[in-house]
Formats: C-alpha cells, structure tokens, sequence
C-alpha cells in the first residue's frame, strides 16, 4: 500500500444489506492501520440521510434488495458532494465494472478479496485529494482571470492583448470606442489593423505613433507595451493613450511661442538697429577727442574719455549678445566655413588688446605651432570666440600675469586642431567648471581694477555653440587660485569630410555688426560680451 497520510479518523459510510460482510470491511481497514468511524445503510432514504460532506469515502454493494450501486451513484452525484465511491461486490462482469467507473466509481473490487481494500481506499483518498487541489487552482485561476479582465475593463487607456502570433485575444470597452471596431470584430484579427507597423515595432513604448480607425482615420497615440508570459504562452499587453488634444495644445503652444520668439527678435533687431546708429556716432567723436583733432585733451580728460569708450563698447556687446542668443533660439546660429590661417587670425586678435594689457601690466601673447594646417572656419564667427576669451582672460588676471593663446594640431583626434586661451588669474571653482557654459551663469570671482561690468553671462554660451556649429567641443581646466585654460578643436580644412553645415542667416535677423574699434584706448570687442 502507498504510504499516504490516513485521516483520524476515517469517516466512512456503507452501503450493504448484509451487516457481516460489512463488519469484514471495516476490520481489513483496522487492520490495515486506519480508524474507522462508520454507519452502514440499506435505503435511498437511510443513504440520503446520511450523506454529507464529513465523510471521507462510501463504499458500496453493486446490489441491495432496495437499492443498487448506480442509484448510490446518481444520488452522489446529485448532492455535488466529492466522496470517492468503492464498489465492493460478490460478483460482477467485466462490463458491470466498467460501467460502474464510467458513472463515477473511484474503484470496484470482489468481497473475496478485501485484502485490497484499504489499498483501494487510499488511492480514493489519493484521487480525491488531487481532484480537490485541481479545483482549488482552477478556482483560483479563474479569479485571477475575472480580476484581469476587471483591470483590463476599467483601465483608463485603451487595452489590447495579442498573442505571440500578433493576434488580438482581448480588448476593453475604451479600445471599441477609440478605434470603432465592436470587441468581436477585434478579438481573432492582427494587431496592425489597430496600429500599422505594430509587428516590426520591438520598443516597449512610443510616444509619437499613429493608430487607424475602421473609418480609416489616423489618430495620434502614445502607447506602452509589456510582455506577459502565462501557461498558455507569451502574449503582449498594449496600453493606448489618444493624444489627440495634447497634439492640438502642443502643437497650438509650438505656435505661439514662434511668434513670440518672432515678436522678440523683431523688437531686438529694430532696438539694435535704433542703438548701433547712436553707439557708433558715440564712438567715432571720442575718438575724435582721444586723438586731440580738436585739441589736446589732458591726462584726466584722457582717463574719462577711455572709461566713456569702453562703457560703449560693453553696450556694442550687450546688443551682439542679445542678437546672438535671439537667433539660436529660432535656429542654429549662421557659419559660414572657409580655409583660415589660424596665425593670421590670433595675431589680429591680440594687437587691438596691446593697449589694455599693457596698462594692467599683463603679458599676452601666441604660440602658434608652425606649418599649422589652414583650419575649416568662419573665421569671423572664431574671431568672436577668441576675443571673448581673451577679454575673459584679462578680466580675472591680475597685474604681472600671463595669457597665451596656442594652437596646434591636436594628436589625440586625427584632422583636427586645439586651441586654447591659459590665464594665470584667478581660477574658477570645481561647480563654477561644470556651468561656466551655461546661459546666464556668472560665478563671482576676484576681477581685475581695470575690468568692466558684469554682463548678461551670455559670453561663454554662445562660444559654445558657435565652437559646436563648427563640429568642435569646447572645455575649461581650472583650479582656485592656478588660473584657467579654456581649449577647443576645430576641423583642418583638409580633413573638411565632416562638412560645417552653413544655413542662411535667419529671416528678419540682421548680420552680425562689426564693432571692432580701436586707436581708444578701451576694451576692443566683436559686438558680444565679455563675462562669463
């Protein structure tokens, strides 16, 4: 007999018109380490009485003078009780037998050979037990599922399952109403008659995808997808989202904030225009004064005159910042690449700085390596960058200090050359070095006597992204205290396979000035701002 855990004690009830032949029963199962709890009947009435869910198993003579084991069977199965039923008979066909396990006998055996009746019984209990775990899964599978098909319901986004075949086996009431399908001509048919593609799609969720309505309309959807691995197989769960009136605010907001950045930049080119006018009459008589055409001018009328010229020039810079900033925002700023000479160029950079520096008592000069290739530029948009640097540089060096500009061909990225600005000022903090980029930062540093306002903290943005629009990058090593090298790379003209892209200046925006003064005494600039 299996080793099987007996239930203390056995309940147990018989069905026997011949009290001998059942006290034979009960003793083959004492003997055989079971307690038997147990009452025999002989009736419908007396089987009915007794029956209940308490006991554990029923066995049964085929044949009693009023009653017979089908009709125990009928009335088991009628009561929707699950107690294995034993036929134990005298005598009985093959055929009885068969037929009594296909109305749902558990077992049958002869009454002389009781010996394997508690072997019988025990594998009653066995197929019993398992029958009840079976539907105890089963029970519960089915509320999980009712459970799942509740969320898929009330899910507040359109719902779809496919398959592993990419057929759709389940959808939600949200999914009827946005696509227009009823839920029966959905559930069987591929997934692409809802979302076009969907088969070759292998990302998990997409924000801008077009689904298809039966009337053939397309409709702006975000979706996300997971995978569902079950006992039936792996089936793909869609959440769809109609984002049609986000797309409609969207694109509503797109529009107005373009008219607004148009309303701005007509505002700023019209006030740039109404300044540059003033600004270069301003300048063109203290020059006059500067250069005693209209007679000598003493040393304290000089020093005012100076101050007053270089107040210009940062208001020059002011304006080309503003410009500058306004026409990134609508579009990449405007390059125009050609082959440069980058010699030429630094050398033209630091002679209208001679004056300033030499005032502070500030050494400026180049190291250009020789025979440096020509680099791929506009060079009017790098003299911009350079000169902002540069004017960085002497603003936060201080008397008796250093700024070199280099350039050379740079070793570590074939076709390209690296140029930077060294200072030995002041330096810049470790969280100054990872904003120093950004628009409108400005870290508060020790400056010199000579330097001048602050600035909007646009300078070092827009050499950024013009040093980008050329294909380069651009970089500050610093430390407190050790004065700061800004570097950046450009493309050598003849390596120019990665082509600058040179869009047309904007509509509406005009060129950049060149504000480039010199013989006063005061800071040059290129129309844009110093100050970080």
């Amino acid at each position: 007999m299996p080793q099987v855990r007996l239930p203390q004690p056995l309940r147990v009830l018989v069905v026997e018109d011949n009290a001998s032949d059942a006290e034979l029963m009960i003793a083959e199962l004492r003997a055989s380490g079971f307690k038997p709890v147990w009452r025999r009947v002989e009736t419908a009435a007396e089987f009915a009485a007794r029956l209940d869910g308490a006991l554990d198993v029923v066995l049964s003579d085929y044949l009693l003078p009023q009653f017979d084991a089908p009709s125990v069977m009928r009335l088991l199965a009628a009561s929707g009780l699950d107690i294995p039923l034993i036929v134990v008979t005298g005598a009985v066909s093959e055929e009885v037998a068969v037929a009594c396990l296909q109305q749902g006998a558990t077992d049958y055996l002869l009454k002389d050979r009781l010996a394997r009746l508690p072997q019988a019984v025990a594998r009653a209990l066995d197929l019993c037990q398992l029958r009840r775990e079976k539907r105890r899964a089963d029970e519960e599978l089915r509320r999980r599922e009712l459970r799942f098909r509740a969320i898929i319901e009330h899910n507040p986004d359109a719902m779809v399952i496919a398959d592993a075949q990419g057929r759709i086996t389940l959808v939600n009431s949200r999914a009827e109403a946005l696509f227009g399908y009823p839920r029966e001509e959905m559930l069987g048919t591929p997934l692409e008659i809802l979302l076009p593609q969907a088969a070759t799609d292998q990302s998990r969720s997409e924000q801008d995808r077009r689904g298809l309505r039966k009337d053939g309309c397309e409709i702006p959807l975000e979706i996300s997808r997971e995978a569902i691995d079950t006992g039936e197989g792996r089936f793909l769960a869609t959440a769809i989202r109609d984002v049609t009136a986000r797309a409609r605010a969207d694109a509503a907001a797109a529009r107005a904030q373009r008219e607004q950045l148009e309303l701005r930049d007509r505002v700023l080119s019209q006030v740039s225009h109404e300044l540059r006018g003033p600004l270069n009459s301003i300048h063109g008589f203290l020059t006059l004064l500067l250069e005693g055409i209209d007679g000598d001018v003493n040393a304290r009328q000089r020093e005012h005159l100076q101050r007053a010229a270089s107040n210009v020039d940062e208001l020059a810079s002011l304006i080309g910042e503003l410009l500058d900033v306004s026409r990134a925002e609508m579009g990449p700023l405007p390059v125009c690449p050609q082959p440069t000479e980058l010699d030429e160029l630094v050398r033209g950079i630091i002679t209208p700085f001679r004056r300033m520096v030499a005032a502070q008592g500030i050494t400026l000069s180049a190291r250009i390596a020789e025979a440096l290739p020509p680099a791929y530029i506009d060079a009017k948009r790098m003299r911009q960058v350079l000169l902002n640097l540069v004017d960085n540089a002497i603003k936060f060096t201080p008397p008796g200090g250093t700024i070199t500009i280099t350039a050379d061909v740079d070793t570590a990225a074939p076709g390209w050359l690296q140029v930077s600005v060294a200072d030995t000022g002041c330096g810049i903090s470790a969280q100054g070095r990872t904003r120093v980029f950004e628009r409108h930062y400005q870290e508060t540093r020790k400056r010199s006597p000579e330097a001048s306002s602050v600035g909007l903290g646009l300078g070092l943005f827009i050499c950024k992204l013009l040093i980008e629009r050329h294909g380069g990058k651009i970089w500050v090593e610093s430390e407190l205290g050790h004065g700061s090298v800004f570097a950046f790379t450009l493309p050598i003209a003849s390596a120019a396979a990665r082509e600058v892209d040179a869009p047309a200046p904007v509509a509406g925006v005009p060129s950049q000035p060149d504000i480039m003064w010199s013989n006063t005494g005061a800071a040059p600039s290129s129309g844009h701002g110093s100050g970080n």
